[in-house]
């Protein structure tokens, strides 16, 4: 044998001899590799618990919140501020992708349907401003070319008085 392999090596390094054998030295195991004794672990529930206790706590809550309407009666709905900022950075969908393209697209048209809300919640809500709204309305029904633009517009209302304005 020759002197380098007769020389003691440092602790911790590890030899072509050593591989070749499947010596190693003792190395200290990282914590997160921990070996973890079958018998210690919990069996698993049946899949029937398991099932049961995903759609009660998981799948259910998740499709209340999506499906069931907020409370309108005792609390504000969200400004279109917010509806827009739900669907820029909501967690419906992935940060980046077809599918928050769609969800940014989709916050415009339910911006559009909440202002429409809101602007017929705020025209009603007071009798004398809805009053001169529909006497507008009819104003505007009366000239020829109100009437078209009313087509466009407010095409159901439209429809209404005319059938009013037509007597």
């Amino acid at each position: 044998m020759s002197a380098v392999h007769d020389e003691q090596q440092p602790a911790g390094t590890t030899t072509t001899t050593d591989v070749v054998t499947g010596e190693h030295p003792a190395q200290p195991r990282p914590e997160h590799l921990q070996v973890i004794d079958p018998d210690s672990e919990p069996p698993l529930p049946p899949v029937k618990e398991r099932i049961t206790d995903f759609v009660t706590n998981k799948a259910l809550p998740r499709c209340r919140s999506m499906f069931v309407p907020p409370d309108f009666i005792t609390q504000d709905r969200p400004s279109l501020k917010k509806v827009h900022a739900y669907g820029k950075h909501g967690q419906q969908v992935p940060d980046e992708g077809l599918l928050r393209l769609v969800a940014r697209a989709w916050s415009w048209f339910a911006m559009y349907h909440e202002g429409r809300g809101a602007l017929r919640g705020w025209l009603m809500s007071n009798p004398s401003r809805a009053c001169v709204f529909v006497a507008l309305l009819i104003t505007t029904a009366l000239i020829p070319e109100g009437r078209m633009v009313l087509t466009w517009l407010l095409w159901p209302a439209h429809t209404v008085i005319e059938l009013l304005t037509d007597l």
